[in-house]
């Protein structure tokens, strides 16, 4: 008989992890050898015991499931990592694809596909459950488009309102600008920021100016660096729209068109314009361009927030703070149902 497949479990509810050992101990050719709840004790267990395969939760309290992957990929030995996760998220998945994830499956499925994930996995395969393999299907005439496309994130230094450079602004550990680069690089895209301007003093308008003026690509992503929330999914809406001729397409916010919004090259003229009459303000530009407007989903909608103001970051980190406590407590409550139903199988197929 060949080695048994080694398997590291990384989810931050001791009893997923407990319910996840009950299940593969019932098949012999996989071996669960270590667990953790955090990522920090998990990285120096998973390099002291190199397992094949890590079992790893995109959500672990505060911490990121995804960027914990892009570090074992890292590792002089690089494990197999198989996402297994409470979300069928659009967004969650590219993150996962982009971090190198080697498979992800959501936690409703069932135990001898489990076992039979882990072992493609482990055999240099990859590993989509339906969801998505599904989204890839959807996605795969898209996919060749952002290699065309630039994002470029708005960073200009100091804000005369905030009164600090709101790039180092700190939200969950990490500054703004990282969040928006990580919701830019679900895109499989070139990133730039852009944080001095060719022209001064003019606005979000003189770093459109600049990016327009230096890229190599035929259409440029604009993102503000005091977006964090911004969804990825979004962001590829409006990177598919020249495919139906736009050249110009703007988000709807409530009462104006501004972030995150596309623009080709060819408008470049245009803006310069602008500049010269020193309109400076991104509704001219969209009026002037007759861009195309964007209407974001409602769940969308809600995380369109720029920090502009003390106000806005105050309301920044209340909306982080009740968005990640929703998130746990939605994920505890399905793990809680899941480890019930594994126990309530186990104890079924005992013999009386």
């Amino acid at each position: 008989m060949s080695e048994p497949i080694q398997v590291f479990l990384l989810d931050d509810h001791r009893v997923v992890r407990a319910g996840l050992r009950s299940i593969l101990a019932e098949y012999a050719s996989i071996e669960v050898v270590g667990e953790c709840g955090t990522p920090h004790e998990a990285l120096q267990e998973i390099q002291k015991l190199q397992p094949h395969v890590v079992l790893l939760d995109i959500r672990l309290g505060q911490d990121d499931g995804c960027e914990f992957c892009g570090k074992l990929k890292k590792l002089p030995v690089p494990p197999r990592v198989l996402m297994l996760t409470s979300y069928a998220d659009e967004e969650v998945f590219l993150r996962a694809l982009s971090s190198g994830a080697d498979g992800y499956i959501l936690k409703d499925t069932r135990e001898a596909a489990l076992a039979a994930a882990i072992t493609a996995v482990f055999e240099g395969g990859t590993v989509w459950g339906r969801f998505a393999a599904q989204l890839l299907k959807r996605m795969s005439g898209a996919l060749e488009f952002p290699a065309l496309c630039e994002v470029c994130i708005l960073a200009g230094g100091l804000s005369s309102r905030m009164g600090r450079d709101k790039t180092r602004l700190r939200l969950g550990g990490k500054p703004l600008l990282a969040h928006a680069r990580a919701a830019a690089a679900a895109l499989h895209s070139p990133i730039r920021v852009i944080r001095r301007d060719l022209v001064a003093r003019c606005g979000p308008i003189g770093g459109v100016y600049t990016a327009l003026k230096t890229t190599r690509a035929r259409h440029v992503l604009f993102l503000s660096c005091d977006m964090p929330f911004v969804p990825s999914r979004l962001l590829r809406r409006l990177i598919l729209s020249p495919r139906s001729k736009v050249r110009a397409a703007f988000t709807r916010h409530e009462r104006s068109l501004g972030f995150p919004f596309l623009l080709s090259v060819e408008m470049l003229p245009t803006v310069e314009k602008l500049l010269r009459l020193g309109r400076f303000a991104l509704q001219d530009l969209a009026a002037e361009l007759k861009a195309k407007a964007i209407q974001p989903a409602r769940r969308e909608a809600a995380l369109l927030l720029n920090v502009n103001t003390p106000e806005d970051w105050l309301r920044c980190r209340e909306l982080w703070t009740r968005t990640r406590s929703a998130e746990n407590a939605g994920q505890a409550s399905s793990l809680a149902v899941r480890t019930a139903s594994c126990r309530s199988n186990n104890e079924a197929r005992m013999p009386r």
